[in-house]
């Protein structure tokens, strides 16, 4: 049966003996599977103690002098441990082993306690029913943490402004990206928060660092733009054979193959941004399959909900040439397996499931995305070195349709890095180009943008912001003319 509150009491540490033969007693306090302990400035050998009672034996020929006098002095400390016990319960607050044997230490005064950065993570965790993936993330931050103080173990007011100035160093300096930096220092910062809330530590020394200044956002996260996207898709309509050598719809379903990379980043931008989390979550429950329009169009219809906002969103999808031939293969598969990607599946029915499996398809289609973006570089360098200063001829031959798009896009030397893809863009760009080309696009309302893709109008704002550049300024600009 769990206790409901920490143990405390007497023990006779046996396995360290001093150099008289003797073993110290000490105060030992137990909560939620840690330890911490205290001396009690006395030793005894084991002959002498009495483990049912945790004291000296005062009686028969093991007892030693002054055994009564040593048993109440040992079992006040205890008392006082029993004290600051009650009172923390009684207040509300927290606690963890240490805490209890620190304010021994320091007698009370200013009632300073310590606390070891593991007891917190503990607590914050518990306090605050974080996801698995937070949870996850805070466990890898702390290690660096770890990493970068030296020690296994580190105590809240080991931490100062200068150790918390000097990790985002270090980070930067193991090579980790700018975003990665900037969510170490705001866990950090959240840690501290929570912890000067409790009243742990008066201080947070993570407040006022301006990690978004000093690590300033990487072009990851870039939007293409509506030309580079269709050029895009020529390039993978024309890799399709090289890629799966005749074997395209078996390669749709290796989650570690770049053609599901692309298909993947296709069906975020075609799903209005959908997350990856939330695209591998679909079921056929979420589909209502080949509607037809007034116009005879036929289209998907997908609801579903975001796991970030919570928010419903209803997605419809024009079923054109090229979404038929993305779509179908996963349709058909949904059909079978109830999934509409093979990331997920039904077994994975708990957080910490979920979290590994979105983890490895999220590192390998940023991978493949990569080497996409290196080959769709290079490919589209060829074109213009071939085409662009010949004129289209005038009966289809071998390399007619490439020659067309060069001369239809009006690629060239000077115009050729307009199109490029910068190779650190990664999945979540299908995301920024969606949101990016619809708001740019006439008569384009943040409201709409937000519906679409599951925010709240307030944080469709403050995404808008992360959009938008020069260009896009202009072209803003250029609209009301």
């Amino acid at each position: 049966m769990k206790t409901e509150k920490a143990t405390i009491k007497l023990v006779l540490r046996t396995n360290k003996t001093l150099a008289d033969g003797t073993h110290p007693i000490m105060l030992r306090v137990n909560w939620r599977g840690k330890r911490a302990e205290k001396s009690s400035g006395f030793s005894c050998k084991e002959v002498n103690w009495n483990t049912k009672s945790d004291c000296l034996k005062i009686k028969g020929k093991d007892a030693i002098p002054n055994a009564v006098k040593i048993n109440a002095i040992i079992e006040n400390e205890k008392h006082k441990a029993d004290n600051v016990l009650n009172t923390l319960i009684m207040d509300g607050k927290p606690y963890t082993a240490q805490m209890i044997i620190d304010y021994l230490k320091d007698e009370g005064k200013g009632a300073k306690y310590t606390k070891d950065l593991d007891d917190l993570i503990t607590e914050y965790i518990t306090m605050n029913r974080l996801k698995a993936e937070t949870i996850e993330s805070i466990k890898v931050v702390i290690k660096h943490f770890k990493a970068y103080m030296g020690k296994d173990s580190i105590y809240l007011s080991d931490v100062a402004k200068a150790n918390a100035v000097g990790f985002g160093r270090w980070c930067a300096e193991q090579g980790f990206m700018n975003s990665t930096i900037r969510a170490h220092i705001q866990k950090m910062r959240a840690l501290y928060r929570y912890a000067v809330d409790i009243e742990i530590v008066k201080d947070n020394p993570f407040n006022g660092l301006n990690e978004g200044k000093l690590y300033k956002a990487e072009n990851n996260k870039q939007a293409l733009t509506k030309e580079t996207l269709e050029l895009l898709r020529y390039f993978y309509s024309s890799m399709m054979g090289t890629w799966c050598k005749g074997k395209a719809e078996k390669k749709f379903f290796v989650v570690g193959h770049k053609i599901f990379a692309c298909n993947v980043f296709f069906i975020c931008y075609a799903f209005q941004g959908l997350a990856l989390i939330d695209l591998a979550k679909l079921r056929s429950d979420n589909f209502v399959l080949a509607r037809i329009t007034e116009k005879n169009n036929r289209y998907i219809e997908v609801h579903t909900k975001r796991s970030k906002t919570r928010k419903n969103v209803l997605i419809a999808v024009r079923f054109d040439e090229f979404h038929a031939f993305l779509l179908k293969p996963y349709i058909d598969y949904m059909k079978e397996y109830d999934f509409f990607l093979p990331i997920l599946k039904e077994s994975d029915d708990t957080d910490r499931k979920i979290l590994v499996k979105m983890r490895y398809a999220t590192s390998v289609i940023n991978r493949n995305l990569k080497e996409v973006w290196k080959e769709y570089n290079l490919w589209l360098k060829d074109l213009v070195d071939k085409y662009s200063d010949k004129p289209l001829p005038k009966k289809l031959c071998k390399g007619y349709f490439d020659h067309k798009l060069v001369v239809c896009k009006n690629l060239n030397k000077e115009t050729i890095t307009n199109y490029y893809i910068d190779e650190r863009t990664t999945f979540y760009s299908a995301r920024h180009t969606f949101a990016t080309l619809f708001i740019n696009s006439e008569g384009a309302k943040t409201a709409e943008l937000a519906q679409l893709m599951g925010r709240s109008v307030s944080g469709i704002d403050r995404y808008i912001k992360e959009l938008m550049n020069i260009e896009d300024v202009l072209k803003a600009r250029d609209k009301m003319k």
